[in-house]
């Protein structure tokens, strides 16, 4: 599985150039091969940025969103949220340096459903 950030999505879709050709590549057949995965929480991240106005989508965000998930992506969902004194209790190191002590964990759970392997491109299930 190729858990991907919300930047690499977003230039994947866009067909933007800094997503480099190796990048592209490599995400490209992730997708292909039904191993490209997106935190559920990039969603939202994509929707505060089109609220904001720092990112355009060209259609509202659900069916843009069930486009790319119909295409293959697979969205992994936010499985618990602790502060960093919950992390400690339960034996775990601390996964980030921010000093609000939160930590969003992102788990694929159920993630490797049959899909049709066409060849796919995220850019391609862009609308229009």
């Amino acid at each position: 599985m190729m858990l991907v950030d919300t930047h690499v999505l977003v230039w994947a879709v866009e067909n933007n150039p800094r997503l480099g050709a190796q990048a592209r590549h490599e995400v490209d057949t992730a997708l292909a091969n039904d191993t490209l995965a997106i935190s559920a929480i990039s969603f939202w991240e994509i929707a505060m940025l089109v609220d904001k106005e720092r990112l355009e989508v060209d259609e509202a965000l659900d069916p843009w969103r069930q486009r790319l998930l119909d295409a293959g992506l697979v969205e992994i969902p936010i499985r618990r949220i602790e502060s960093s004194s919950q992390q400690r209790a339960n034996g775990q190191r601390r996964c980030s340096r921010r000093t609000d002590g939160c930590w969003i964990g992102a788990e694929a759970c159920g993630a490797s459903m049959p899909r049709n392997k066409s060849s796919r491109r995220l850019s391609s299930a862009r609308r229009g």
